[in-house]
């Protein structure tokens, strides 16, 4: 106990609690990952809670990380993850305020995080070393078996088992929503809902047998990490999972609610100023009785008054054993009940208004998850801002007409098809559009590869057609409909609907006049097209000094970090000039 009270530096944050660690020094859990963040100008972007495990100890978890964040980019930590130690001090039994003081005092952190769970950590070690020391027993006795029979198999019935293939497309982010257990031999311990993950249909327990065909068998843990984090698709080849991997998979992460355990300030926020910053408690007596913040939360979910407990935690602290004997005692039911009344008789009114069979409960399937989660954090995190614009069709239509009578039905052109080649060859004039936001940089494309949308049943895709602006309208027109056909049927190949430069939206053909789009991340821009609309419009060259023409609607979406209101405006022109006068498309 000296010595580990000895190897924590002076200035310990206010809070911190030196107490002898029950797991062996140095802080190294069987599983555990070490990790470096360099702060940047968002912080770590780590958001942590303390909560109190079985033990009665209190242990520091990730929440979430916010995107893009140091955090995030690691590729090395996952929500639920234990924080086992910041810059080499342990974090157990520190308070919220004093982890937070850590994660702060200094630029760049390392640290020691782990997924095994804190009753596990004594046991993991001691199979550890006892797996070390069967290593050279178990490595001679399989040499002495391979030479024992003439044509006897070493390899064993999982061994045997035929691997399978699996395409993970990464996701913007660059993350691929997969956790890997390399205790169980490199096997998956959580898949991210509505991840890449998820998606391609990997299980937990599924042993990794490759990445891009490299072998990992003997791989290090941080070499896995690394190969799983660089480039772009991976392809995975998975052995089905066994007992013992199964066993391993922990179960899904707690969830913190929206209370002081996941509202901490980013760590660019010293423990000083956090303090500062959260509001005054109320003036009352549960306010000065020491407990854990979960044990609060319940005894404010049972109408219990945390004064009138008697805590049985280290110094008196209120635990969650204390809150959960004390909601089982006679005198704390009847105020319970009274409390829960009230709560419970909307949810009751609302049940007995719905009869059974009035409505019908659609399961999520995995790609309706993934566009879900796509088009919040687009509309969440991108500063929309959107440009109008009315085209006249008139010289199009006349062209398109012309042109399908010269293909004698061996193509037929559409106007969406003049829309995508008017739109490709714009974003060559005005660059600025065909851009990525890449949080750290803006990332200004050379080739133009437009994505359509496509409606299918299972959900909306957006196939791309690559190098637009290099293709003819027969060509463009042709490469749509089949692009079209593949996402209907589901055999797009991920390089077909991963990676374009521009969206295009068009709801013309269903009789809508105009929308606005969200955008498609890392994209900067997306073009809702409307319908064509016939006007009527002053025209001094007509006999009765007026003119009818066929006018389209098209809103643009746009990034406002990356495009600027008068760089949308240069785009819009240069579209609806391609558009206006389609000969000079052919130029």
């Amino acid at each position: 106990q000296q010595q580990q009270q000895q190897s924590l530096p002076n200035g310990t944050p206010q809070g911190q609690r030196q107490v002898p660690i029950t797991f062996p020094r140095p802080v190294t859990p069987v599983g555990s990952r070490s990790v470096e963040l360099r702060r940047g100008p968002q912080g770590l972007g780590l958001r942590v809670a303390t909560c109190q495990e079985n033990d009665g100890r209190e242990y520091a978890r990730v929440v979430d990380m916010l995107a893009g964040s140091p955090a995030e980019t690691s590729g090395r930590i996952n929500p639920g993850d234990f924080i086992v130690s910041v810059n080499g001090k342990p974090t157990v039994d520190l308070s919220h305020e004093a982890v937070i003081g850590l994660l702060a005092e200094s630029p760049n952190v390392k640290l020691e995080v782990t997924d095994v769970e804190p009753s596990a950590w004594a046991k993991a070690a001691a199979a550890s070393a006892a797996a070390a020391a069967a290593t050279t027993t178990t490595t001679t006795a399989a040499a002495t078996a391979s030479g024992a029979g003439a044509g006897a198999s070493s390899l064993s019935a999982d061994d045997a088992e035929k691997p399978r293939l699996v395409t993970l497309v990464r996701q913007p982010n660059g993350l691929l929503g997969l956790g890997i257990r390399s205790s169980q031999g490199h096997s998956v311990k959580s898949v991210t809902p509505g991840g890449a993950a998820e998606v391609a249909g990997v299980q937990l327990g599924e042993r990794i047998v490759s990445v891009n065909d490299k072998p990992v068998a003997n791989m290090p843990n941080s070499e896995l990490a690394a190969l799983l984090a660089v480039g772009g698709n991976v392809v995975l080849k998975l052995l089905p999972p066994t007992p013992a991997t199964l066993a391993a998979s922990p179960a899904p992460a707690r969830r913190f609610t929206a209370t002081t355990e996941i509202s901490s300030p980013p760590p660019a926020i010293t423990a000083t100023a956090a303090a500062a910053a959260a509001p005054a408690a109320k003036d009352s007596g549960d306010s000065r009785v020491k407990a854990s913040p979960l044990a609060k939360r319940l005894a404010q979910e049972a109408n219990i008054a945390l004064s009138k407990l008697t805590g049985t935690g280290q110094g008196g602290r209120i635990t969650v054993a204390d809150v959960e004997a004390a909601k089982s005692s006679p005198a704390a039911a009847a105020p319970a009940a009274a409390a829960a009344a009230p709560k419970a008789a909307a949810p009751a009114a609302a049940a007995a208004a719905q009869s059974e069979g009035s409505y019908v409960d659609v399961p999520l399937t995995n790609m309706r998850k993934v566009i879900a989660q796509r088009l919040m954090e687009s509309k969440q995190k991108i500063p929309h801002y959107y440009l109008s614009i009315d085209v006249n069709v008139d010289k199009a239509l006349t062209l398109r007409q012309e042109l399908n009578a010269l293909g004698k039905g061996d193509f037929k052109i559409s106007m969406n098809d003049f829309v995508i080649k008017a739109s490709a060859l714009a974003l060559k004039k005005v660059p600025e559009v065909n851009s990525s936001w890449m949080d750290t940089f803006i990332r200004q494309h050379r080739n133009v590869d437009i994505s359509v949308a496509v409606a299918t049943d299972a959900g909306l895709i957006t196939p791309i057609v690559s190098s637009t602006d290099r293709r003819g309208l027969a060509e463009i027109s042709q490469k749509v409909k089949e692009l079209a056909d593949k996402a209907k049927s589901n055999k797009l190949a991920p390089h077909e609907f991963q990676g374009g430069t521009f969206t295009i939206s068009n709801l013309g053909m269903f009789g809508v006049k105009s929308f606005s789009a969200i955008i498609n991340p890392p994209q900067a821009c997306i073009l809702a097209v409307g319908k064509t609309d016939k006007q009527v419009v002053l025209d001094s060259n007509a006999p009765n000094g007026v003119a009818e023409i066929n006018v389209m609607n098209v809103t643009l979406s746009c990034d406002h970090r990356v495009v600027d209101g008068a760089v949308g405006a240069k785009w819009l022109a240069a579209f609806k000039g391609y558009l206006e006068n389609p000969v000079t498309m052919m130029l």
